[in-house]
Order: C-alpha cells, then structure tokens, then sequence
C-alpha cells in the first residue's frame, strides 16, 4: 500500500506477492490444527521490546531489534543463486534466531 496514494486506489499484485500467497495457501491446507506452543505467559512484542523483519531481495536481509539491542545480517551472496531467498518462512525464522542470540 505505501506506492497506493489513497485505501481504494489499486496497486499490482507483483510476483514475490503471488509467492507469498501460494505459501500461505499451501500451509493453510496442510495445517493440521495442532499449535505445540504453550499459551500461557505469552507477552507482546511492545511488552518484549522484540521486532524483526525480513528482506526476500538478495541484496537485502533481516533485522533484529530487541529490548534495546539490534543487529543486521545480509543475506549470503551463494544465496542468490539458490531458492532460499524465495521460502519467506525460512527468511523470517532467521531473524528470530538472532534475537535468540541478542
């Protein structure tokens, strides 16, 4: 939405967007309902002090904030060459494995 001047204006869907939503389809019919984490004692990120975000551009990569600590990684250049830059789910665990090490 950010090249979307106004809500109702409408926007290309682009090819990674296409990607992510066949992802979400796929997990969606394959998903058994079973969740094997624990509800209880569950804070927010605000709560945490806990953000990441992940890039699916080679030249990009992920970024960690947590509770005032930050880091940065680039994605591996071999990575370009490879599929892993399209699997969203992976370039967004990466990221929290890094808060685990903050």
């Amino acid at each position: 939405m950010k090249h979307a001047k106004r809500p109702f204006h409408k926007i290309r869907v682009t090819k990674g967007m296409r990607k992510d939503i066949s992802m979400w389809k796929l997990f969606l019919t394959k998903y058994n309902g079973v969740t094997v984490m624990l509800e209880n004692g569950w804070s927010s990120s605000g709560n945490l002090q806990l953000f990441t975000d992940s890039a699916g551009h080679s030249k990009f990569g992920c970024g960690v904030y947590f509770n005032g600590a930050w880091t940065y990684l680039q994605w591996p250049e071999k990575w370009a060459e490879s599929e892993i830059l399209s699997d969203i789910t992976y370039l967004e665990m990466v990221p929290v494995a890094l808060a685990c090490c903050l």
